[in-house]
């Protein structure tokens, strides 16, 4: 009704008798402004922690990324974040560009690596998943990560273009601290990490660590089910502690693998 409505008014106008044609509206909205105001009127429905939002004017906000930082339920969301369409589907395409390191905090506020790519300049250094994080760019990182600000992460780390180069000082398991550069570059990402046959002592069960729900994960959860079946496993562990999400179709893929008809009837 509202469409007709604005029809009828422009036909009125012109019967009336202008003399020429009125300019057309001139959209102002930037690419970036529209992409804000479309994130601010998606989080008011679907955020899980929605009713935690403080009120704002959206448009004291200049970009997608500052209307995410303001509205962000910090205290328990430090994983939300803004990418941009290119980024966004080569990732879920299981490509993207960086360092092949990914970092959390732990119990005691320290930063430490949750997993690194071998295909990483750090990892012939000895890199390796438990090393703690003290700097990037000889800027202190826990205070970065306790306050979950993303904006100030991006900042510290640069854009996500092959050959920026960033330095990092890590504190390995005997105390010692050491410093390297490392240059970002096209890795590709395997969401199976981990796929084990383990002897114990109720028999032999699967272990599997997912990372996420890709398009090469098709292949990578048939193979290592492919695996399991071989060597005749019965009980599985699957860990997603560090799993990021990603399409429901691997989701539902991954179900079927684990489960049987007869499992969902009984």
């Amino acid at each position: 009704m509202k469409k007709i409505t604005i029809i009828s008014l422009l036909l009125i106008t012109a019967l009336m008798g202008c003399k020429k044609d009125p300019p057309d509206p001139v959209d102002e909205y930037t690419m970036e402004e529209r992409a804000r105001d479309g994130l601010y009127d998606l989080m008011k429905y679907v955020y899980l922690w929605y009713n935690t939002m403080p009120t704002v004017k959206v448009s004291d906000y200049d970009s997608p990324e500052e209307i995410l930082e303001a509205l962000r339920y910090k205290q328990r969301d430090p994983w939300s974040f803004v990418a941009d369409y290119e980024s966004f589907m080569a990732s879920m395409q299981g490509s993207f560009v960086g360092h092949g390191i990914r970092m959390s905090l732990d119990q005691a506020n320290n930063v430490r690596v949750v997993t690194l790519y071998e295909g990483s300049d750090l990892w012939p250094h000895g890199v390796r998943r438990g090393w703690i994080v003290k700097e990037i760019n000889d800027t202190p990182v826990a205070p970065i990560f306790i306050s979950g600000d993303n904006t100030a992460y991006n900042n510290l780390m640069g854009p996500s273009t092959a050959g920026v180069t960033n330095k990092f000082k890590f504190q390995k398991p005997d105390g010692t601290e050491v410093t390297y550069n490392s240059t970002k570059s096209s890795f590709t990402i395997n969401s199976v990490t981990a796929a084990k046959t383990l002897d114990l002592a109720g028999g032999k069960t699967g272990y599997l660590a997912f990372e996420t729900f890709i398009e090469p994960s098709e292949q990578e959860l048939n193979d290592a089910f492919e695996q399991f079946k071989a060597d005749n496993v019965m009980d599985l562990i699957i860990d997603l502690r560090y799993n990021t999400g990603g399409y429901m179709d691997i989701a539902q893929q991954l179900s079927s693998l684990v489960l049987t008809w007869n499992d969902t009837t009984k």
